[in-house]
């Protein structure tokens, strides 16, 4: 019994029983107490699955697998089984695997998951051809089931099963046998499914559209595999299964197939009773009363897949039943389903009832044909099937339509032949209105497949009679539909009719061809037996004959159809001239009459032969038709083309005389002057140029020259680019044409010929813009190329023509055009035609360079980085010696420098350390000007010409190296003139990379110390920088060798140091070398440069040099003996030797004197203004500047750090003294002033790179000037009138207004940075004198105001109004646009960037907001921040913040920081993209000053440091905003700001740990960052009360939720304060959420040492620890004096907030 409540099994309709249980038992002798009396003996050969169990142990566990119900265990089962056999070769092992796989194999093959049957196919495969004849025993068991597997749904499994079956058994006759070898237990298995499936399906889903999906496939199975086994069996033996068939008709489930609600049921039922009546009729004769009605009365079935199988059944009936129609009723079962399926255009089955139309009513019987007082059938049938063509919509259904009307036509002859007496009675009244509706209807359904369908069922009427009067009244019809004047065609469309009549005549008159011979339909059949050879031969003759005469009959005829409707339509447009139809008559009139039309030429003699014979036939048609329709025409302003088309044809046709053609063409321009018909009528006769007549009259006349005069009109009298005469596609044809003939001078003359390819350039520059890859075969454009490839042809001859020179630039630039659309197929195309030019030119060959040369030079501005474009240069050029030299004559020349750039371009390797020339670092460079964009573009355009030289490896130039060396000169000239040469650098880096790139130096060669010297160095300098950055170029690099015997040259080998990279190996060789030279008393400065480079790098690669090196050269440093030249060599050895921590720690105090010493020195001397304005402040002046400066600001960050002041055991007290009292005073109060001047330096000289460099190195030296000098300065007195009651000294108001002059006004961000820098040094000196005190009498509180420096709200409202000019209100939102999911959409642009003039103002803006909420940190007081706030809040300067700083962050706040790697949050992977919001913007003077992220860099660190010290004023900002902006916002800080500072706040508050602050309870705080909680437990003795902290997800957005999950000894009052107190605290208070949890946890404290707590807040300690003393005197409640004096405040009252007493 199953379980209570549990589903039974499928299919099992009875309840068990016990009763039936022990029956079976004893059925098969076991009895039911054996099994408790274990009497029950087990078999020892097999297993309860049919498994042998002395099989393999392998293989056993695999059939284990099989007996599974998981359909992928038995997949994998099936699988690992036919491994097993392809691993065994021998048949033994497979062989006892086949009783368990016969055993099983019934249900596998029927299993409900098409996959296991799959498998089980191809393992059966697998099993069978091993098998082969040791299936045999097995066979009657397999084949029933193997025969409904070839027939499964499933087609692969079904294929597989067929191809074993076909494999095992070859041949039909074997397949036979074994059929008929298992024929009983086939019978017997598809009977009992039969039975079986039936009974299921007739029970449960007999009146349902749904079956059960296994038993619907399995019965489906069964049918077809019932058809396949008849078709198997051989026809003699078919009759031995009669019984077995008898069986299954007998019991009657099998007619009821067709009632169950299943397509595939329903179609398999069909598919096998139509092999059962062809294969067995005998047996099915006996059950045709059955048999018959199912298929006649199922004729009008809708579903596809039944109807054509039904449709086949009947017809197979028709032919095997002779008296079918016994068994049908006509009146009320067949014939009306045989209308109504015909009415519906056979519910869309057209192709599979098409040709079972005319077989059923050739059997149908003649009394229902003829009985029309009864059954009407020929009206009720044929006007059913007109019904179904014409409801027939869309023309996806034409094919449909086609199909029915062959049939119906098909049909039609048939009755005309067979059961017409009057047969041109009956043809018409069936098919005029037809061809009425085909040109009446604009909907008509037929009107695409009536005419050809139509003209095939007139050629197979035999009777001539009949043909032609039926044709006649077909005219007569076509007579009455277009006159005008008869009531019946008022509202018909004339134009449409004409249309259609064209069609339908044309058709008629031209037939189209059989692909196939057409066979018309007979009512008779030939015995078969009948000998063909007893029927005479004369026979077949005379049938021959009478075709042949009939068929010339129906041609005679035909010609004289055409030419009444031909004379028709020439009535018509003479009576209706002045109607609109006139045009149509006439096209009409044309279309007959043209060469398409078959006998024409009989035609048109047929219509001339009622005409006077005096002339020709051309001259009549022309007189009397032609003439007379085109003067109509004229006035009517209709078209002219067809009928002068026509007549020209005529003309031609018949051989007209010169004689003739001239009378008639002379005529024709008698009647019609126009510029159009000019160019229609020479068009036409050149189309018959090579007939002498016409070829006379072109010559000869002169018509020509009036239409080329014509067309000189509109080259004179337009002086816009547009056209003044549209000129046609065959008008610009006629002209090319003739331009382009062998002998144009035949009918041109030179000025025509020019007018011709002016009208050419003026079309092509028309179609320019509008031209595509398919326009290419356009007529016009083709004709336009085809002048273009005649002048280009010829161009010697016809380059002086402007028009020639026009056409010419025209391609060349539509060429470049394409390729810059990458439409390379138009560019290519267009080439092709222009090349021409270039390859053909000889004499004007430097002419046709220069105009080519020009047109590129154009592009480059724009095209620089275009591969195609500079492919297209190269592969001109390749082949053209001559333009390519003559173009790198021209591109040389674009970027070659003079002396004095080269100059320049050397600056920048001499600030730099790499290059030393003696000749140029003490001359003043005049810093002439240039077109710095041009020059840039064109040598980025010539860098990529040479990489893409070597990629493709095509060269057009023997040698590129002194271009390379010209563009390594401008690249360092940029760089000195402040130009972005990033791009620059990447195509080196390209060039450098290329495998077919070799390079190589010659410094031996070249004379020492000159121009050509320098240029080789840098080149290899530059060459050195890539090598060292790149591995895979070292790894190739051959040809340079780091060796120091060039001649014994110690010069050239310390410039080679200079401008190399050296690896760790080489630079351990090359210092103790250079330390040697240095300590020559002939040394020289290029020597210690070379050693500074030789450190430096030696730094870069961490290399720590030996103790005895280090002293050699501290010895040379403290040399007493120093000239002025190598004074800025010391310098940056000094520089380089304190920026290496391991020099410093052995430097001792005679090594500092020197050192400062020199410092002092130098800037006692460049910072005398009276010794500047004497001396001449050249180069090395400035050079001098900028590495003191570098001194001054390693050595200050040295000494006067705070982190560095305590390590007395690296700098002793005597060293930081002796720094600070001697020499930093003077030095950097003598550098304070230039600093503060430096602004207007940088007007002049901004756009040089040293200038700039210089100013960065003072800026860095003024951010380690000390707090005491900034405090106490000398500068000249600067004041702020809004400062009037400030209590700062002169001297910190005078510094704070210049620093905040540089950096809101300066427009150089070095300056600003460093102004910052130094503002945030006196922020916490200014900080206690913004708060301003007035005492109140009542209160012992202070009433405390706060006001801003003047400078500081100055910028605010200078900058105001320029801010909300250079940004968007709508920014915020528009920066952060979401997807339709929701998704924030990452922008793919550059970072926000303003225009560069405007930078400093957004710069300066931001920098004043984190001065002013840096000022939040300086107040320690918890009054004094929330004075400050309140101030932030009156001022809404947090409004103004937070609008604007949203507004500039970009939507993927991401910069890429090349020096260093971090591992991304989002992929986990090292990266160098960083957070702009996890990675605070480092705002050094000395940094990268153009990075386009600096600006939303700079904003995002203002909204970070918003939300994190005024998180209360940003969330009360936030909740005031529209719901489009809080969207936005809550975006950003959720994604990217909200979880660093969720994991900062748990960080902090995880600090709290185990703490015990006062005496009383214990404190503990434990964080959990999966759930941003905060869990914090207070215990005291017994007692204790835990809270948990929920952060959400855009903290601080929105408030932290808090909630009390435990609480043990206190009362509810009691922790309901304490909760109240916490949420006061966090959410009212800008603190963290440590400070707010350590702000309970101490009033809890108090409270449990009996303190009372203010009634106002409910907290014992005040945020400024201060405790509740102000006591009402009636109330006796205690307050605090800060909380009473903000109620009196916020109240306007003075009482208090308990009692309302008077305080």
């Amino acid at each position: 019994m199953s379980k209570r409540g549990t589903q039974r099994t499928r299919g099992n309709l009875k309840p068990t029983s016990s009763t039936k249980a022990t029956a079976t038992f004893l059925t098969h002798g076991i009895s039911p107490l054996a099994f408790f009396s274990g009497e029950l003996s087990i078999s020892n050969g097999v297993d309860e699955n049919n498994i042998d169990n002395d099989i393999d142990s392998d293989l056993r566990v695999i059939l284990r697998k099989l007996t599974k119900k998981d359909s992928t265990t038995k997949i994998r089962a099936f699988n690992e089984l036919r491994d097993y056999c392809d691993a065994n070769e021998s048949d033994d092992k497979i062989r006892v695997i086949l009783p368990f796989f016969v055993s099983h194999y019934r249900k596998w093959s029927t299993d409900s998951d098409q996959r296991v049957r799959d498998e089980c196919q191809s393992t059966f495969d697998t099993i069978g051809m091993r098998m082969k004849k040791n299936l045999s025993p097995h066979l009657k068991t397999i084949l029933p089931i193997w025969l409904m597997a070839q027939c499964d749904s499933y087609a692969p499994a079904a294929s597989k099963a067929k191809f074993l079956y076909t494999k095992l058994f070859n041949g039909q006759n074997k397949q036979a046998e074994a059929v008929y070898f298992a024929r009983n237990e086939i019978m017997s298995t598809l009977t009992d499914e039969i039975n079986q499936c039936s009974d299921v399906l007739k029970d449960r889903k007999e009146n349902e559209m749904e079956t059960d999906d296994a038993h619907e496939r399995r019965l489906t199975q069964v049918l077809l595999a019932l058809a396949l086994f008849l078709n198997y069996l051989e026809a003699n033996k078919r009759s031995d299964l009669t019984n077995h068939f008898k069986i299954i008709f007998d019991s009657g489930k099998f007619w009821k197939l067709d009632k169950i609600k299943s397509i595939q049921i329903q179609s398999s039922f069909y598919r096998c009773l139509y092999e059962l009546i062809n294969l067995i009729p005998d047996v099915i004769q006996e059950y045709k009363a059955k048999v018959i009605p199912l298929a006649f009365y199922s004729i009008n079935e809708t579903e596809p897949k039944l109807c054509p199988l039904i449709w086949d059944c009947l017809i197979l009936c028709l032919d095997t039943f002779d008296d079918c129609w016994s068994l049908v009723n006509y009146q009320k079962a067949f014939l009306p389903k045989l209308y109504a399926f015909l009415r519906h255009a056979c519910h869309g089955n057209v192709f599979g009832v098409k040709d079972c139309l005319l077989p059923l009513i050739e059997k149908i019987p003649k009394t229902v044909i003829d009985d029309n007082a009864n059954y009407h059938f020929i009206e009720n049938f044929f006007q059913s099937m007109e019904e179904g063509i014409l409801s027939i919509k869309g023309r996806q259904q034409m094919n449909n339509v086609s199909s029915l009307l062959k049939a119906y036509m098909d049909c039609l002859l048939y009755i005309l032949e067979s059961h017409s007496t009057d047969q041109l009675g009956f043809l018409n009244e069936r098919l005029l209105p037809l061809i009425r509706r085909l040109l009446t209807d604009k909907d008509c359904s037929i009107r695409s497949a009536f005419a050809r369908q139509y003209v095939h069922f007139l050629s197979s009427i035999q009777s001539f009679r009949l043909y032609s009067d039926h044709l006649n009244n077909v005219l007569s019809l076509f007579h009455k539909l277009i006159n005008p004047s008869s009531s019946i065609n008022e509202s018909n469309d004339l134009k449409y009719i004409f249309e259609q009549s064209a069609i339908l005549f044309e058709t008629i008159l031209s037939p189209p061809k059989l692909k196939n011979l057409r066979f018309a339909a007979t009512t008779t059949t030939t015995s078969s037996s009948t000998d063909l050879s007893s029927i005479d031969s004369t026979t077949f003759q005379t049938e021959d004959d009478d075709e042949l005469d009939n068929n010339n009959q129906k041609e005679i005829y035909l010609i004289q159809f055409a030419t009444d409707l031909c004379q028709y339509c020439f009535q018509f447009c003479i009576k209706y001239s002045d109607h609109s139809s006139f045009q149509h008559g006439l096209d009409l009139f044309t279309r007959l009459l043209n060469s398409s039309t078959s006998n024409n030429i009989e035609i048109i003699k047929k219509l001339t032969d009622a005409y006077d014979n005096t002339n020709t036939i051309p001259e009549i048609f022309y007189l009397n038709y032609a003439k007379p329709l085109m003067k109509i025409a004229i006035e009517q302003h209709c078209s002219l083309d067809h009928i002068v088309e026509l007549t020209i044809q005529i003309l031609n046709t018949f051989d007209s005389s010169e004689g003739v053609v001239e009378r008639v063409l002379a005529d024709l321009m008698q009647l019609e002057s126009s510029r159009r018909f000019y160019f229609l009528l020479a068009s036409i006769v050149c189309r018959y140029e090579s007939s002498p007549s016409f070829h006379t009259w072109l010559q000869e006349h002169g018509v020509l020259e009036e239409l080329l005069n014509m067309t000189a009109s509109v080259t004179k009298s337009s002086e816009n680019n547009d056209l003044n005469f549209p000129v046609s596609t065959e008008e610009f044809q006629l002209l090319s044409s003739l331009l382009c003939s062998s002998k144009p001078t035949q009918f041109l003359t030179s000025i025509q010929q020019e007018q011709i390819v002016y009208l050419a350039c003026r079309l092509l520059e028309q179609q320019t813009p509008t031209l595509n890859e398919s326009d290419i075969h356009n007529d016009l454009i083709q004709s336009i190329d085809h002048v273009a490839k005649h002048l280009f042809q010829n161009i010697d001859k016809t380059y002086d023509n402007q028009s020639t020179k026009n056409l010419f630039q025209l391609y060349l630039h539509n060429d470049i055009n394409n390729l810059i659309r990458k439409n390379v197929t138009l560019s290519l195309h267009q080439r092709s035609i222009w090349l021409i030019a270039l390859k053909q030119s000889n004499i004007i060959q430097n002419n046709i360079y220069n105009q080519l040369i020009n047109i590129i030079l154009s592009y480059i501005s724009t095209q620089s980085d275009n591969d195609l474009f500079i492919d297209m240069i190269i592969s001109i050029c390749q082949d053209e010696i001559l333009l390519s030299k003559k173009f790198y004559d021209i591109l040389f020349q674009r970027i070659y420098l003079n002396d004095n750039f080269i100059y320049e371009s050397w600056i920048y390797g001499i600030y730099h350390g790499w290059l030393l020339p003696d000749q140029t670092i003490d001359i003043k460079i005049e810093n002439k000007k240039f077109s710095e964009y041009e020059r840039l573009i064109d040598v980025q355009f010539i860098c990529l010409l040479i990489i893409r030289q070597y990629e493709l490896n095509s060269y057009i130039w023997l040698n590129n190296n002194d271009l390379i060396k010209n563009l390594i000169l401008n690249y360092y000239l940029f760089q000195y003139r402040c130009i972005n040469t990033k791009q620059i650098f990447i195509l080196f880096e390209r060039l450098f990379h290329l495998s077919t790139f070799h390079i190589q130096f010659n410094f031996i060669d070249k004379n020492l110390l000159t121009n050509e010297f320098y240029i080789e160095l840098i080149y290899y300098h530059i060459y050195c920088q890539i090598k060292d950055k790149y591995l895979n170029i070292n790894q190739r690099d051959d040809l340079i060798q780091y060796t120091f015997i060039l001649n014994n040259n110690d010069e050239l080998n310390t410039h080679l140091i200079l401008a190399s990279f050296f690896r760790e190996s080489q630079s351990k060789l090359i210092i103790p070398y250079l330390i040697e030279q240095c300590q020559d008393e002939r040394r020289s400065e290029l020597t210690l440069a070379a050693l500074n480079q030789s450190l430096i790098r030696m730094n870069k690669l961490g290399i720590i040099l030996d103790e005895i090196y280090l002293n050699n050269i501290l010895n040379i440093l403290i040399k007493s003996k120093i000239s002025s030249k190598e004074t800025l060599q010391i310098i940056q050895l000094w520089n380089t030797l304190l920026n290496h921590g391991t020099f410093v720690y052995k430097l001792e105090h005679n090594h500092w004197d020197n050192v400062l010493c020199l410092i002092s020195d130098l800037f006692q001397n460049l910072t005398n203004v009276q010794q500047q304005i004497n001396q001449q402040f050249t180069l090395r002046t400035e050079f001098l500047f900028i590495h003191a400066s570098n001194l001054l600001t390693t050595i200050g960050n040295l000494l006067t750090k705070d982190n560095k002041q305590e390590e007395t055991d690296l700098f002793n007290k005597q060293l930081l003294d002796e720094w600070l009292l001697l020499y930093s005073k003077d030095i950097y109060q003598g550098l304070l002033p230039l600093y503060i001047a430096l602004p207007s330096a940088l007007t002049e000289f901004s756009s040089f790179y040293v200038t700039n460099e210089m100013v960065k190195s003072i800026c860095c030296a003024m951010c380690t000037i000390p707090i005491d000098y900034l405090l106490s300065n000398n500068l000249k007195p600067l004041f702020h009138s809004e400062d009037n009651q400030s209590t700062l000294s002169e001297s910190i108001q005078t510094i704070f207004n210049h620093l905040y002059h540089l950096l809101c006004v300066t427009p150089n961000r070095s300056l600003q940075y460093s102004a910052y820098h130094l503002l945030n040094k006196l922020l916490p000196h200014i900080s206690s004198t913004l708060i301003r005190t007035t005492n109140n009498e009542t209160i012992a509180e202070d009433n405390k105001t706060c006001r801003l420096p003047g400078s500081m709200l100055e910028a605010l409202e200078r900058s105001e109004n320029t801010i909300k000019q250079l940004l968007n209100e709508n920014d915020i939102v528009e920066e952060h646009l979401l997807d339709d999911n929701g998704h924030e959409i990452i922008s793919q642009s550059l970072p926000t960037t303003v225009v560069t003039d405007k930078e400093h103002i957004i710069i300066g803006e931001l920098l004043n907001y984190k001065l002013i909420l840096n000022l939040i940190n300086c107040y320690s007081s918890v009054e004094q921040r929330y004075t400050y706030k309140l101030m932030l809040q009156e001022k809404k300067l947090v409004d103004r913040f937070l609008s604007i700083v949203l507004g500039l962050i970009p939507a993927n706040p991401v910069y890429n920081d090349p020096s260093s790697m971090q591992i991304s949050s989002i992929t986990k992977k090292l990266t160098h993209s960083k957070s702009m919001f996890e990675n605070d913007i480092q705002l050094s003077p000395n940094g990268d000053l153009t990075s386009t992220y600096t600006i939303p860099h700079l904003a995002c660190s203002v909204y970070f440091q918003c939300l994190s010290l005024i998180p209360v004023l940003v969330r009360e900002w936030y909740h005031n905003q529209t719901k489009r902006i809080r969207d936005a916002v809550d975006r950003v800080t959720t994604k990217y700001v909200s979880p660093i500072l969720i994991q900062q706040e748990l960080d902090l508050a995880s600090t709290l740990k185990d703490i015990n602050v006062g005496e009383t309870g214990l404190f503990t705080v434990k964080k959990h960052s999966n759930t941003r909680e905060i869990t914090a437990i207070y215990n005291i003795e017994t007692s204790r009360v835990e809270i948990c902290i929920r952060l959400p997800m855009n903290y601080p957005l929105s408030t932290a939720s808090i909630d009390c999950t435990h609480h043990v000894g206190f009362t509810k009052e009691q922790w309901n304060k304490w909760m109240f107190q916490l949420k006061t605290n966090l959410i009212q208070n800008n603190g963290s959420i440590a400070d707010g949890l350590l702000h309970w946890k101490q009033n809890i404290d108090k409270t449990m040492q009996g303190i009372e707590e203010c009634s106002i807040c409910y907290c014992i300690l005040h945020t400024n620890n201060e405790l509740p003393k102000r006591t009402c005197r009636t109330c006796k409640k205690k307050f605090h004096d800060a909380c009473l004096f903000r109620w009196f405040r916020s109240s306007n009252k003075s009482t208090c907030p308990h009692c309302r007493a008077n305080f």
